[in-house]
C-alpha cells in the first residue's frame, strides 16, 4: 500500500446537478417571457399587414420556433455542464404551465385530439397537425440547448 495521503472518492451529488438546471430553468423562463413580449409580439403585429391572413398561423409558428430556439441556447449556456438535462426540465415545466405563455404548445390539446381520434376517423388530421406542431417546437428548444455546447469543426480540425 502506498504512502501518503489517502484516496477520498470524489462523490457527485444531485445538488450538483440540480442546482444548475433549475438556474438554467429560471433564466429559461426569463428569456422566453422576454422574447415573446418584447420581440416576438410586436414583430408579428409589424409584418402580419405584409404577410395576409393566410401565412399568420405559419409566422407565427415560425417565430415561436425561433424563440424557443433561442431559450434553450440560453439554457444550454448556463448550464454547460449538462445542457439538455436543463433543457429537458425546462420542457417539463413548459409543458406544465403552458397555458400562461403564448406559444403554440399544449399537449393537453393533443392529448384531447388523440383521445376523439380513438372515436372518430374525422379527428385524425387535426391530431397529425398539433403533433407537428408540438414536434417543431419542442424540436426547436432541443436544437438551441444542442447548439449551445461547445463548437465542433466539421473537418476534425479543433475549433478555437
Amino acid at each position: 500500500m502506498p504512502q501518503g495521503r489517502p484516496v477520498v472518492a470524489a462523490r457527485v451529488g444531485t445538488r450538483s446537478v440540480l442546482v444548475p438546471a433549475l438556474v438554467s430553468v429560471l433564466v429559461g423562463w426569463a428569456v422566453l417571457i422576454a422574447l415573446s413580449y418584447v420581440v416576438e409580439r410586436p414583430l408579428l403585429l409589424w409584418i402580419a399587414p405584409l404577410l395576409g391572413a393566410h401565412w399568420i398561423a405559419t409566422a407565427r409558428v415560425s417565430l415561436d420556433c425561433l424563440t424557443l430556439a433561442t431559450t434553450g441556447w440560453a439554457i444550454g449556456r448556463m448550464n454547460r455542464s449538462a445542457p439538455l438535462l436543463g433543457v429537458l426540465v425546462f420542457a417539463l415545466t413548459l409543458a406544465a404551465f403552458a397555458a400562461d405563455v403564448p406559444m403554440g404548445i399544449d399537449l393537453w390539446l393533443l392529448v384531447q385530439l388523440a383521445r376523439g381520434a380513438l372515436h372518430d376517423v374525422h379527428d385524425l388530421s387535426p391530431l397529425a397537425t398539433n403533433a407537428a406542431q408540438q414536434l417543431f417546437l419542442f424540436g426547436s428548444l432541443a436544437v438551441g440547448g444542442l447548439l449551445s455546447r461547445k463548437p465542433v469543426s466539421l473537418f476534425g480540425e479543433p475549433s478555437r
